[in-house]
């Protein structure tokens, strides 16, 4: 599994100023979801070779 990047979160953020707010809106709370459930596994991962 690749390390944690926070560089590559933070760009994830960087959205098309042409669309509109509720679309930005909506795409942000999807980058949002995608990247807690990312960080959600990288920490479950540490927690298993933490306790094996």
């Amino acid at each position: 599994m690749p390390d944690f990047n926070f560089e590559d979160l933070l760009n994830k953020f960087n959205t098309d100023q042409n669309q509109s707010p509720l679309l930005r809106l909506a795409n942000d709370w999807t980058k949002i979801s995608d990247s807690a459930a990312a960080l959600a596994v990288r920490c479950g991962k540490l927690l298993e070779v933490e306790n094996a």
